[in-house]
């Protein structure tokens, strides 16, 4: 099934409010905002399939964001893979951040926060497939999500080249073999994210529940200065010791992991349209920075450049 939803359809003061219910009605119930809904424009032609929907998105500067309370309504969950046609994206979901530049793409899932920060003028294809089946294939997929895949080598690079002329295959494919056709292009997705980190797919899924639980904790309590390893720990219910050691077998740690996560959430927020008239300074400490010199290293040692480069860069990208 076809359909296309296109801002020009609307009054341009009700654009934005279309969009809105666009987006909720291609995907999953969502959150956005833009900066200037004033001269909003936005266009999805979305084909609605058995096993693998696809849809081609653009538009004006705007932040998507999956929250709790949306996370828990009950739709069926799924998996989505957002490939960046034009311009640079973020995507953020437990703690990680994906920067998508053209050619990029990344996973995340509907079952969980996450964030799409997209400038004026992108262009994205969006797959979107069941969750569950995925992971019967992938049991550690929900760690892979928010990483960006590799440009070079490896199935990363041959699904960065062949996706879009695979779907685009799909308008033509008989219907006989659409089946074969889409668990084709998912086989591919499994490949290429499995292949990016695969000492992942050790990990035992009691473990993978707990640094889920754990790193959306940590996504949700950033905003607080206080949120340190212990009050991780307390709520997952397990000691400093055990939780770190989880997350040393997914080769980080507990404090690193906070840390990372300031970092991507500051350099989202950056690049953020609805941020531009706030200062470098003030988006570290609405994210919790108490000492902005000493993270301003940090993010500099992590992103290589500091956060005020790396605003300025992206204001400059084409």
């Amino acid at each position: 099934m076809e359909q296309r939803f296109s801002t020009q359809e609307a009054h341009p003061a009700d654009r934005f409010a279309y969009w809105r219910e666009a987006v909720c009605s291609s995907y999953v119930p969502l959150d956005c905002a833009t900066a200037e809904s004033h001269r909003f424009h936005g266009r999805i032609d979305l084909t609605r399939r058995e096993v693998l929907s696809s849809s081609q998105v653009s538009g004006s500067n705007q932040t998507v964001s999956r929250r709790l309370h949306s996370a828990s309504m009950g739709e069926d969950e799924t998996f989505l893979v957002s490939l960046q046609l034009k311009r640079t994206g973020f995507l953020e979901q437990d703690g990680r951040l994906a920067r998508l530049e053209p050619g990029d793409f990344a996973l995340y899932s509907s079952s969980s926060r996450y964030r799409l920060t997209l400038p004026d003028d992108f262009a994205q294809l969006v797959l979107q497939f069941p969750r569950a089946d995925f992971l019967a294939r992938l049991p550690s997929a929900e760690g892979l999500t928010a990483v960006t895949a590799p440009r070079t080598g490896g199935f990363g690079a041959i699904a960065r080249e062949l996706l879009p002329r695979l779907v685009e295959a799909l308008e033509t494919t008989p219907s006989q073999a659409q089946h074969s056709a889409q668990q084709t292009i998912i086989d591919l997705l499994v490949a290429a994210f499995a292949s990016m980190m695969p000492e992942r797919v050790t990990l035992h899924s009691h473990d993978q529940l707990v640094l889920l639980r754990a790193r959306s904790y940590i996504a949700r309590n950033l905003s607080d200065p206080a949120l340190d390893r212990e009050a991780v720990a307390r709520d997952v219910g397990l000691s400093v010791r055990r939780l770190n050691e989880i997350f040393q077998a997914d080769h980080s740690s507990l404090s690193r992991d906070i840390a990372q996560a300031r970092i991507n959430r500051v350099a989202a927020d950056l690049a953020n349209p609805l941020y531009a008239k706030r200062s470098v300074s003030e988006i570290a400490f609405a994210n919790g920075v108490t000492n902005f010199q000493s993270f301003s290293r940090l993010f500099r040692a992590k992103m290589g450049q500091t956060p005020s480069e790396y605003r300025a860069s992206l204001s400059s990208a084409p």
